[in-house]
């Protein structure tokens, strides 16, 4: 089985979802308890929808079983330059940007996030504050310049 890198954060998010989850489903089986005893299943709207929440759960539940089985912490370094878990301050056409390098199961760029396995991230790793980087993107060539750095802690 291969290992998953991840943030000690991610785990740490990842492994509080979980706990979380395991609440929500003892709701959600008691739910389904309640749906039942209401008696005809084939047009009670109650017992569809507490079976899928419980069926919802239950899928998150397995993947996140397996996501922390296989999590391995990614270990940072020492370094100056920028590592996975460490946050940036950019600048990309006289707008500022700010992410933070993470493992592939904890990429979400809508919540500046970032994989450092994307073009970006793998363009970031071990690059210092001033220094410029130049990205290939669909939409093309696109360079930022690193205005901090805020190592992971």
């Amino acid at each position: 089985m291969s290992k998953n890198l991840i943030t000690k954060q991610g785990l740490e998010k990842f492994a509080k979802e979980k706990a979380n989850l395991l609440i929500t489903r003892k709701d959600a089986v008691l739910d389904l308890k309640k749906a039942r005893e209401l008696g005809d299943l084939s047009e009670n709207g109650y017992y569809k929808s507490a079976r899928l929440k419980l069926s919802q759960t239950d899928r998150r539940l397995r993947f996140l079983d397996r996501l922390l089985k296989t999590a391995s912490i990614i270990e940072t370094n020492d370094k100056q330059g920028i590592d996975i878990g460490d946050s940036v301050l950019l600048i990309h056409q006289n707008k500022k940007l700010s992410f933070t390098i993470v493992g592939s199961l904890e990429s979400n760029p809508q919540n500046k996030f970032i994989s450092y396995k994307s073009p970006l991230g793998k363009a970031l790793l071990g690059k210092s504050k001033k220094q410029s980087v130049l990205v290939t993107t669909p939409s093309g060539k696109k360079e930022y310049t690193i205005l901090e750095i805020k190592k992971n802690s």
